[in-house]
């Protein structure tokens, strides 16, 4: 950006473009001339990537995201108009039985097939073995 008024063309939020034009309104100040913060107002003052995962600038974004997600999760509870206390576990679950037996002969056979095969592979586990591995 070469100029403020740029900003009205933008096609961005209100708090976004406020957050440019203080970042522009800073840049013109003469203790903050060193940062270069004009020159980076489209990126709110910061020069380096917008997403950085340094632990040592502000926070890391897994806290930012075990906060979104507990914001959510308070507004889900909310919207069931459930009290819950911080700390508790709620659990929300509802099962009903969609179908009991197989749907044709060919599901059935192929079931039938799986418990012979297992019968088998039990069978043949439970065999004692010689020293040459045939069984007695």
């Amino acid at each position: 950006m070469r100029d403020i008024a740029h900003v009205r063309h933008l096609d961005i939020t209100a708090h976004h473009r406020r957050l440019i034009e203080t970042t522009w309104e800073l840049g013109g100040r003469e203790e903050y001339e060193g940062l270069n913060l004009r020159r980076w107002a489209h990126m709110l003052g910061f020069r380096g990537h917008f997403l950085t995962k340094s632990r040592a600038y502000s926070t890391i974004f897994g806290a930012i995201r075990g906060d979104r997600r507990t914001y959510r999760l308070g507004e889900t509870l909310a919207a069931l108009d459930t009290r819950t206390e911080p700390g508790s576990v709620l659990v929300v679950n509802d099962w009903q039985v969609m179908h009991i037996g197989h749907r044709d002969n060919a599901e059935r056979e192929i079931a039938l097939g799986i418990a012979e095969r297992r019968r088998v592979q039990r069978r043949t586990r439970s065999t004692p073995r010689t020293e040459h591995g045939r069984t007695s």
